[in-house]
């Protein structure tokens, strides 16, 4: 998926809902509530888990890795996918105050949980007081070390979080989730497949279906084809050599599943607004 795919996935059924988060593997990795008299202001950093950020009082400006500047205020729920660089584009004026959830999620047959859905940059929720008193009690539990249950609780409380949040939109028509048993079977090989020479063709081999009926399948499902699915997942390996590793740029390319490291270059800088050297560099100075 590309750059625009980094946040809250739509759903449409409360049975796209069930299969997709209450079978879910959830693990959080940190929860807190952040609070400042006067301003705040978070360089833009890059998270290895999902980070899920509500806004609970305050007003100013978000940065986002390829999506520029984005307004937020109170209501705003900003959920990033992991290597995806924000921050504040500016000092929040105060008062400000905020949570911050860290999280992984993968459903059952091993895909990424948003890899199966279309998102939005952010979310504005008009009514959304009681997710804000949830998220408070997810952070104020996650900061009892040692309380019976702990972990128990927060994961809990993080999925049905992330339940309720889903539920506010799965009504406004902007996309569906992958259900189709042969959908979630092309994006678990693509997810381990994705370097090697793919056509069309041969991703519907996968599942016993021609190219053009597959990509009607995947349209109906996720509003995309599965050369871009390909193309998404070998631009998130992309960025995870980038940042993780000294290869060359040349070398990410190939690792990635571009053999041609010019149509890797432009790819990469239309789907994240840097070229791959740039990438890298912006990690070591955010």
């Amino acid at each position: 998926m590309g750059i625009s795919d980094i946040l809250i996935g739509l759903m449409k059924s409360s049975e796209a809902i069930n299969i997709l988060l209450e079978r879910s593997e959830l693990t959080v990795r940190r929860a807190g509530r952040f609070r400042y008299g006067k301003s705040y202001s978070l360089p833009r950093r890059y998270v290895d888990d999902y980070d899920l950020i509500l806004i609970g009082q305050g007003s100013g400006w978000w940065e986002i890795e390829g999506l520029g500047r984005r307004r937020v205020r109170p209501g705003t729920i900003m959920l990033f996918s992991p290597r995806i660089a924000h921050g504040t584009a500016e000092a929040m004026p105060g008062p400000v105050e905020l949570i911050s959830i860290h999280f992984n999620l993968r459903i059952e047959r091993g895909v990424d949980f948003f890899a199966v859905a279309p998102f939005r940059p952010m979310i504005y929720v008009k009514q959304w007081r009681n997710l804000y008193e949830q998220s408070l009690r997810i952070a104020a539990e996650w900061r009892g070390q040692g309380r019976l249950g702990r972990n128990v609780l927060v994961h809990d409380l993080t999925r049905s979080l992330l339940v309720e949040i889903v539920r506010r939109y799965m009504h406004s028509g902007d996309g569906q989730v992958a259900t189709d048993s042969r959908v979630l079977e092309v994006l678990r090989r693509l997810d381990s497949e994705f370097a090697g020479p793919l056509t069309a063709s041969d991703i519907g081999q996968w599942v016993n279906l021609s190219p053009s009926h597959l990509t009607s399948l995947f349209r109906r499902e996720l509003g995309i084809a599965p050369t871009e699915a390909l193309r998404g997942r070998r631009m998130r390996e992309a960025r995870r050599l980038l940042l993780g590793s000294s290869l060359s740029i040349k070398e990410i390319a190939h690792c990635s599943g571009f053999h041609d490291p010019l149509y890797f270059s432009r790819a990469f800088r239309r789907t994240t607004g840097m070229t791959p050297l740039n990438y890298r560099e912006s990690a070591k100075n955010p």
